[in-house]
């Protein structure tokens, strides 16, 4: 009974271990993507907001973005981190969550704005049996933000040109004149440090953290990204700021001008 017991377990351990191996680990993530690629150069760029072309919001991906460097593609999208390539005319994905790979993708752009192919399980390392998908881009569209001066109470009026990562945004002040400027979203892990030097003074001055140390640590969570903006006005007034941004583009953040006033805003 015992040689039978010894057996059986073995038995499991080596299922156990097998399937372990199997599975894509975050650290193999970008020599299996240069295998798997073949590395050639990116002819297409991916950089945008993009959504489940099937539209369905309950099994689907979601909404996200994609950001491409040359041939190196990071965003997120629904509640994954998404790191890839563009190798030639097809794109290669890793979906990850808490830390873990559950998916890859191997898709192709079939037309313009919509990108299909098949997503395949996380120990399916040479994509072999994969699950049609598909995903669609997300038309530029104008996203209207409320801004609070929070040492007057006076409420300015906005709106940010949403094209993905990077785009233009103006303010109409109280004097009916313009303030524009840009905005960019950098796409982080699930915290950020406040320190001189980084994102989270402005965010943290909101807030009304303690600042002296510069070391309050500002959570979010996988799906939250952060970013930043800057605008000018005819007055030569400057407004700087910081926010926080989930998939669906609906998030909040803080400004200070020239003045040290401050700001917040809803989008």
């Amino acid at each position: 009974m015992k040689q039978i017991l010894k057996v059986c377990g073995i038995f499991l351990f080596l299922i156990t271990l097998s399937c372990s191996i199997g599975v894509l680990k975050q650290n193999e993530i970008e020599p299996w993507l240069l295998s798997v690629s073949g590395n050639a150069p990116a002819e297409l760029d991916i950089s945008g907001k993009w959504y489940d072309a099937k539209g369905n919001k309950i099994f689907g991906w979601g909404e996200g973005y994609f950001r491409q460097e040359k041939n190196k593609v990071t965003g997120v999208i629904g509640n994954y981190n998404v790191k890839g390539t563009v190798s030639g005319k097809h794109i290669y994905l890793v979906f990850i969550y808490g830390g873990a790979v559950y998916y890859t993708a191997r898709l192709e752009m079939i037309e313009d704005g919509l990108l299909a192919g098949n997503y395949f399980d996380a120990d399916d390392k040479t994509q072999s049996n994969g699950y049609p998908t598909s995903l669609a881009k997300a038309r530029d569209k104008t996203i209207p933000v409320t801004v609070y001066n929070l040492n007057n109470g006076e409420i300015l009026k906005g709106e940010f040109y949403w094209t993905g990562l990077k785009g233009k945004v103006k303010l109409i002040n109280s004097k009916g004149e313009k303030c524009e400027g840009e905005y960019i979203t950098q796409m982080k892990g699930s915290s950020a440090t406040v320190s001189s030097e980084s994102w989270g003074n402005i965010y943290s001055m909101g807030l009304g953290l303690s600042s002296g140390s510069r070391t309050t640590k500002i959570e979010s969570h996988a799906n939250t990204n952060y970013g930043s903006a800057i605008l000018v006005c005819p007055d030569q007034n400057i407004l700087e700021c910081e926010y926080i941004v989930n998939s669906d583009i609906h998030g909040s953040g803080f400004c200070k001008d020239k003045a040290e006033t401050t700001y917040k805003f809803i989008f």
